[in-house]
């Protein structure tokens, strides 16, 4: 239970930042009257729909470490066994594309043009920040099982083949 306190804690201040921090921070202003608003319903429905099934996504894959790798997502507590099941059987990196799709919705439901610098920072971010370091960790701590994994399971897009 312990762990499972830290890991949705954790999942909930990391991306608490990207989805209801970064965005109205982005779009502060930009209406001329401060907090942004959000879009008509037209748009906040699906907006809310795509947020939720980022956050099923990424909650599903940290359920997984946790349950199967022995582990978590936190670097303080990585995983003990390489984890490629579930959500990590269609792409090799289902938080960083449950954040991804969370950051779509955000963009969605808030009435900004800025909002939309989301996702693309997200994508900087897990593609220069976070990737090359999981990379070069998961290499060292499972070595040719991880590159096999590689060779066989997209990096984003499931079903594109390897990515």
């Amino acid at each position: 239970m312990k762990s499972w306190l830290k890991v949705v804690g954790y999942f909930f201040l990391t991306d608490a930042v990207w989805i209801f921090v970064l965005p109205p921070v982005l779009a502060w202003g930009e209406s001329g009257s401060g907090w942004p608003g959000f879009r008509t319903a037209l748009y906040v429905v699906p907006g809310l729909v795509v947020l939720g099934a980022g956050a099923a996504l990424a909650l599903a894959a940290i359920r997984t470490l946790i349950l199967v790798g022995d582990g978590s997502p936190l670097p303080m507590a990585p995983t003990r066994r390489l984890v490629t099941s579930g959500p990590y059987a269609v792409v090799r990196n289902p938080q960083a594309l449950g954040l991804f799709i969370m950051s779509v919705g955000a963009g969605l439901l808030i009435d900004s043009a800025r909002v939309w610098l989301v996702p693309l920072l997200v994508l900087a971010y897990v593609i220069v920040g976070l990737l090359p370091s999981e990379r070069r960790h998961l290499e060292e701590a499972h070595g040719d099982d991880y590159r096999e994994y590689r060779t066989r399971v997209p990096g984003w897009l499931p079903f594109s083949g390897r990515s």
